[in-house]
């Protein structure tokens, strides 16, 4: 379990938190679990109606979608400092993909009432994880689109 001060500093470093105060930072820590998760270990099943969402502290993660029937293909890796599972804590929609550790990880998770409150308080920073979510679909579509392309071509 990462301390305060570890969890302070992986949140200060997301790129929508980093105009945070360090008390609205502080203030989201009363809604963050740190998990230790073990290589091959799924995160977010693609199509559950989780309502959090995470920060990669530590490690490496595969992001995973579905494609032609029961094949997964890789559509991007997430590295240390970056935010997932926003999409689903925002739009209430099923996951719409499968995140796995690459490797030994560390995560931390937000609970949907934490990020309501911030986002209550600080709508700039409900508009850069929209942001943030219009460009992942926007390059995973093109992932898909090659992935097609290249199983037809």
């Amino acid at each position: 379990m990462a301390d305060h001060s570890d969890i302070f500093v992986t949140l200060r470093n997301v790129d929508c938190f980093a105009g945070l105060t360090d008390e609205e930072i502080g203030s989201l820590e009363s809604h963050v679990t740190s998990r230790a998760i073990d290589a091959g270990e799924v995160i977010i099943r693609e199509d559950d109606r989780d309502t959090s969402m995470f920060v990669l502290a530590e490690g490496r993660l595969t992001i995973r979608m579905s494609f032609r029937g029961d094949e997964e293909p890789q559509v991007a890796s997430i590295e240390p400092g970056d935010l997932f599972g926003e999409m689903a804590l925002l739009t209430g929609k099923p996951r719409s993909a499968t995140v796995s550790a690459e490797a030994p990880s560390k995560v931390i998770e937000i609970d949907a009432a934490g990020i309501q409150s911030l986002i209550r308080n600080r709508p700039d920073v409900q508009q850069q994880i929209r942001q943030m979510i219009a460009d992942r679909q926007a390059e995973n579509l093109k992932t898909v689109m090659g992935l097609a392309n290249d199983q037809t071509g």
